[in-house]
């Protein structure tokens, strides 16, 4: 609580994450010092992994098999884009990256919201990844660049590629993904410790990010602040999420220690922070 305290009026901005605390999965909003927590949804349906859009003005989210988009008070529930999941936001929020189960298995797909039209780019391009499982696919900034994960060639692993399918490499054991709002870096969670690292979006250096909570050994969901100076994302004593006791912290990247934002023996997961 020492630690909560120093922060109080000293990180700027929302965190959104979601949490089992009323039984289903709800989403809620709070300032980046952990003050002034705001429940946004109030339903019985699965409402998770909430993204801001760049300009603060919507949160988009899972719920249920579908992508919605409500109002940053909660208000003006909105569907986006039916049987998308594991989805992230182009950096103008023109365009949704997501997967989506089909007939043949999981594909990797960018949704047009303006044309209102899909391109799937995985296993499209590569098609070694067809009848292989994908998640976390995310866009460096400029859009030129998709980060995602797999069960191939081994569980789990991450890769990048340009869109149009050249450059393909594989990047690091682990999931997750996250390019930094310059796109000079990725951070992610290593596989099998569950430590969030950094690395250089080329792969060529990497290090620990996080993996010294103690009690706490398995950390997920990293996801960059707008400028870049934090990381929010979650830890629990287990890597199960629908029983563990996920709590959400904010770290500085360079220098500083975790500061752990939500008290609650409920499941708080997926935050994201505008």
């Amino acid at each position: 609580m020492k630690a909560l305290q120093s922060i109080k009026g000293k990180i700027s901005g929302s965190i959104v994450w979601s949490t089992s605390r009323h039984g289903t999965w709800e989403i809620y909003k709070m300032n980046a010092d952990s003050t002034e927590k705001l429940r946004l949804t109030h339903d019985q349906e699965t409402n998770q992994h909430p993204v801001w859009s760049h300009d603060g003005e919507w949160i988009f989210y899972q719920r249920n098999d579908d992508i919605y988009r409500m109002r940053s008070d909660g208000s003006d529930p909105q569907l986006v884009l039916e049987n998308g999941f594991s989805f992230d936001l182009s950096h103008d929020d023109s365009k949704i990256v997501c997967v989506v189960q089909t007939n043949s298995g999981d594909s990797i797909q960018i949704y047009d919201r303006e044309k209102q039209t899909s391109q799937e780019i995985i296993p499209a391009r590569l098609p070694e990844f067809k009848n292989k499982e994908l998640r976390f696919p995310t866009l460096s900034p400029d859009g030129k660049w998709l980060s995602f994960s797999s069960n191939y060639p081994r569980a789990w692993s991450i890769h990048i590629m340009k869109r149009d399918g050249t450059n393909h490499a594989f990047y690091a054991r682990g999931c997750m993904p996250q390019y930094s709002p310059n796109g000079l870096y990725l951070a992610w969670v290593f596989g099998g410790i569950h430590d969030i690292y950094i690395g250089t979006s080329d792969g060529n250096q990497k290090r620990v990010f996080e993996n010294s909570i103690p009690g706490r050994a398995h950390c997920y969901f990293p996801r960059w602040s707008r400028d870049g100076n934090f990381i929010v994302f979650a830890a629990s004593p287990s890597s199960n999420r629908q029983i563990s006791d996920y709590e959400i912290y904010i770290k500085p990247v360079k220098k500083g220690e975790a500061v752990r934002l939500t008290f609650h023996p409920a499941t708080d997961t997926w935050p994201d922070i505008h």
